[in-house]
């Protein structure tokens, strides 16, 4: 009986700690536990804004609001240095993530690229590097106008970016691109092309820049011309690598 009445005092001494606790700050308290001891524990928060939070502690949570109620939300954790999606989240076309517009997911919903909300600064701008054989970067043929291969597809844009700017640093788009940040690059041709596939539903996204006719990609195609593809139609073509052109970049996620 003793026994039960000092484990249901210990409880009562738990709880009432807890309940008349002293508050640090809007997040932090002080707890006792069942040993006596006084210990720093986070009262997690949860906030829903367009905006993440400022001083947040390791665990809240920030749910982004998108101002569109059908669009899936993105659960947000602060891992204690930055915050980090839920891996279990699956990604659809038009969600905002790292600073862009998701354009393209893979099989498992969880991966994917976004398309920047604007158009690089100084854009249109040329390719550039008119002339000048590039020994890194692959040259995608005409194929009928349809590029195909190496260099063409979703998942080469960020190497291309790489092995234009390696062949030819001052390249004008690619260097654009990466200039928006480390991640950021040029699109290759189907990736481009995926844009133009959901051009509609990133153009409806608020503060969503529209597109221009005719883009820029990454994929080369010869020493004097390169990809892009018309935004008023679906078609791709080689271009002189000397006209000016529209440059939006993307990036993964």
């Amino acid at each position: 009986m003793l026994n039960y009445f000092f484990k249901n005092l210990n409880t009562l001494f738990l709880t009432c700690a807890l309940a008349f606790i002293s508050i640090a700050n809007a997040q932090e308290v002080r707890v006792i536990d069942n040993k006596g001891t006084i210990k720093i524990a986070n009262n997690n928060q949860v906030t829903t804004d367009t905006t993440a939070p400022t001083n947040p502690l390791e665990g809240d949570i920030w749910v982004p609001t998108r101002g569109t109620p059908t669009q899936t939300k993105i659960i947000n954790v602060w891992d204690g240095s930055s915050w980090i999606y839920d891996r279990r989240h699956i990604f659809s076309i038009g969600e905002v993530v790292n600073g862009g517009v998701v354009f393209w997911v893979d099989s498992t919903g969880q991966h994917g690229l976004v398309v920047a909300f604007s158009d690089v600064a100084g854009s249109p701008m040329q390719w550039g590097c008119y002339g000048t054989y590039l020994p890194n970067v692959p040259d995608v043929p005409h194929n009928g106008g349809i590029p195909v291969g190496l260099g063409a597809e979703i998942g080469d844009g960020f190497n291309n970016t790489n092995d234009i700017l390696r062949d030819c640093p001052n390249a004008p788009a690619a260097l654009a691109a990466r200039n928006v940040g480390d991640q950021w690059f040029l699109p290759s041709a189907k990736e481009l092309n995926q844009m133009y596939i959901n051009k509609s539903t990133l153009e409806a996204i608020p503060r969503f820049n529209a597109f221009i006719h005719f883009y820029w990609s990454s994929s080369d195609y010869s020493r004097n011309s390169a990809w892009g593809h018309f935004f008023d139609s679906r078609s791709w073509t080689d271009v002189n690598k000397s006209y000016a052109k529209g440059v939006r970049a993307v990036r993964a996620f």
